[in-house]
This record gives structure tokens, C-alpha cells and sequence, in this order.
């Protein structure tokens, strides 16, 4: 029974990962095409300097660790400068790091979309080093660090209940 259990829950997981990645490659290709129709505009957030098209992915976990109960992605595509678009990458690292992780396949989902968003500021050729670490930081260290935090409280609490109960 429980082999069943495992093997149904690993479809699961392999199907949601599939999913994922086969809805980016789309939303990719869409955006990919109206890109090649505007180029040349300006900033979309501070309206100067020759813009680039970048696209941001952020997700958001709802639910209690080990697993989500609710999923939420969000892509963001705007034409922005290089200025523009390194601090849009580091929201988008931050949200990721903050509110991605709960839950899996969050963590490893956060993962992804940090490394894909650092590789949207790379292809445009507006990456630095300081960018780069800041997003990895944020979308990689932060979610892991918040998930052993939360299971290490959960771990202390459940002691403490037990020597309270058990006197």
C-alpha cells in the first residue's frame, strides 16, 4: 500500500513539474513574438534610455510544509532599461524568496525561476556580479533557510508539548 502511495504522489510530482515547464515554454514563445514587434521603446518604468524586453517569473505557495495546498505563478514581461531591470529582477528574486517556498515542490520551484529570471538579465546582457549574488541570495539561500528555520521551530515546539504533556 504504501509503494502505491509513493508511486501515485511521484506521477503527481512529475506531472506537475511537466506542467510547469511546458506552460514557461509557452508563455516564452508568446512573449518571444511580441518582442520582436516593439523593439526600440523606452523604459516602461522610468521612461528613458533604450529599453530591452525581460520577463520575470515569481510563484507563490500557500499552505503548511512539506506540501502546498495552493499555487500561484505570475510571469511579468516588460520592456525596461538596464537600471530598471536589475531592480525588477531582485523583487522578483525577493517575492520568490519570501512567499515561493512554502511547501513543496515550492522550494525547488523557486529555484527555477530565480535561475531563469538571473538568465533573462544575462541574454540581455545587463547582468553585473552584485545582481546576480542578490538574486541568488534571495530566490535560492533565503527559501531553505525559512524552511529549516520553520521545521527546527516545529521540532521544539513538538518537544516542548511533549514534556508538557508527559510532565
Amino acid at each position: 500500500m504504501a509503494y502505491y502511495v509513493l508511486g501515485v504522489g511521484g506521477l503527481l510530482f512529475l506531472f506537475l513539474i511537466v506542467s510547469m515547464i511546458m506552460g514557461a515554454r509557452r508563455e516564452s514563445n508568446q512573449l518571444r513574438a511580441t518582442v520582436e514587434t516593439r523593439l526600440g521603446t523606452r523604459c516602461n518604468t522610468c521612461f528613458e534610455g533604450k529599453a530591452k524586453y525581460y520577463t520575470f517569473r515569481t510563484c507563490r505557495c500557500i499552505g503548511v510544509a512539506p506540501l502546498a495546498a495552493a499555487w500561484k505563478t505570475k510571469n511579468s514581461g516588460a520592456y525596461l532599461c538596464d537600471p530598471c531591470a536589475r531592480r525588477q529582477a531582485i523583487a522578483a528574486s525577493r517575492e520568490l524568496g519570501l512567499y515561493g517556498g512554502w511547501g513543496f515542490p515550492g522550494v525547488i520551484a523557486v529555484v527555477i525561476y530565480t535561475i531563469g529570471n538571473v538568465g533573462s538579465l544575462m541574454r540581455n546582457r545587463s547582468a553585473d556580479a552584485r545582481t546576480v549574488a542578490v538574486c541568488l541570495v534571495f530566490g535560492v539561500l533565503l527559501p531553505w533557510i525559512l524552511l529549516v528555520v520553520g521545521v527546527v521551530l516545529l521540532l521544539l515546539a513538538l518537544m516542548l508539548i511533549d514534556r508538557l504533556w508527559h510532565g
